[in-house]
């Protein structure tokens, strides 16, 4: 008891900050609005779980580790009540990571922003919202589906001449959203300022899977997850770190494996990790589980990150998930 009181009182202003900021409520227990109730539920699944990622006492900083836990499930939630908006906001993060002009890092309040890359070194304080609302389309803006890279560019450099700043990155994506027709991302911002009724539908909870199906689901996943310990260390590398036919959160998410055990079957080395933080812009940490929850909140990394990290080329990192996915695929189907 006197241990979760001590968490207590050192995370729990770190923990209520994040959810405050990136939901934008208040979690007053008084305030009932539906984006605010959803918040205080937020903050009692991210206590719960910060609870038993720290059981074996393992984290020394764990204000940082607390923030990471915390970041994750505001993105995880925006992802399943803002599917479009989740997916304009991978959209314009791997852009910004996949074009040498522009760069994502972390703010000093732990937020990522993005902006031209010249501007990461300068410690330039991200844009403030009113900048971001102000933002008029151009003519590079278009259906997000008919976006393409030239346009992207055009987009970006005109944003970011315009703000003459950085940009947090889920503002970002807000800002944009109307530019480039993301509907329910406009609706994400709209809804975080309504004070007015409820919707019954929308309120009403969605039938869960029966229990059978979940257990099936999750003893699929506990298998899966044992296959993937049994792959050859470069081929686990190469998959989870990038895993295109999948999310690796779906195994915290599930209770299967926690972000301390998941990193520690990278087994990364102090070389790999300097290379990241380097590459990553990542402060903090001193053990090499916090510095792998620093690491998980930008997860996936790109092909030509984990090749270096590798010292490998792009292909044979490419033709390492390749084999440890057809691996994975034939042990699973025995399985089924």
């Amino acid at each position: 008891m006197q241990r979760t009181e001590s968490l207590a009182q050192e995370v729990e202003p770190v923990i209520r900050g994040i959810i405050r900021r990136k939901l934008r409520v208040t979690l007053d227990p008084a305030d009932g609005r539906r984006e605010n109730q959803n918040g205080l539920e937020l903050f009692g699944d991210v206590w719960v779980k910060l609870l038993q990622e720290t059981g074996a006492d393992a984290i020394r900083n764990v204000r940082s580790y607390a923030a990471v836990i915390a970041y994750h499930a505001c993105s995880e939630y925006f992802r399943e009540k803002y599917p479009a908006r989740s997916s304009l906001r991978n959209r314009v993060h791997y852009f910004l990571t996949h074009h040498p002009e522009y760069a994502v890092w972390q703010s000093d309040d732990g937020d990522l922003v993005g902006g031209f890359a010249f501007w990461r070194d300068q410690k330039i304080e991200p844009a403030a919202a009113e900048k971001l609302s102000d933002l008029a389309p151009g003519a590079s803006a278009k259906p997000v589906e008919r976006m393409a890279s030239k346009d992207w560019d055009a987009l970006f450099d005109s944003v970011f001449e315009t703000l003459a700043a950085p940009a947090e990155l889920d503002a970002l994506v807000n800002a944009i959203a109307p530019l480039v027709g993301s509907v329910d991302a406009v609706e994400a911002g709209k809804k975080r300022e309504d004070e007015g009724g409820r919707d019954a539908i929308v309120d009403t909870p969605s039938p869960d899977p029966q229990s059978d199906v979940k257990l099936r689901i999750r003893m699929q996943l506990q298998r899966l997850w044992i296959e993937i310990l049994q792959l050859l260390p470069r081929q686990r590398f190469a998959y989870l770190l990038n895993p295109t036919d999948g999310e690796i959160e779906v195994f915290p998410h599930n209770g299967i494996v926690g972000i301390i055990e998941i990193g520690r079957s990278l087994a990364i080395s102090k070389e790999q990790f300097e290379l990241l933080s380097k590459e990553l812009a990542l402060e903090g940490g001193s053990t090499y589980d916090e510095r792998f929850a620093m690491l998980w909140n930008r997860l996936p990394l790109n092909d030509k990150l984990i090749a270096r990290l590798l010292a490998a080329t792009p292909q044979q990192v490419i033709n390492l998930r390749k084999v440890a996915r057809e691996r994975l695929g034939r042990q699973m189907k025995h399985f089924r």
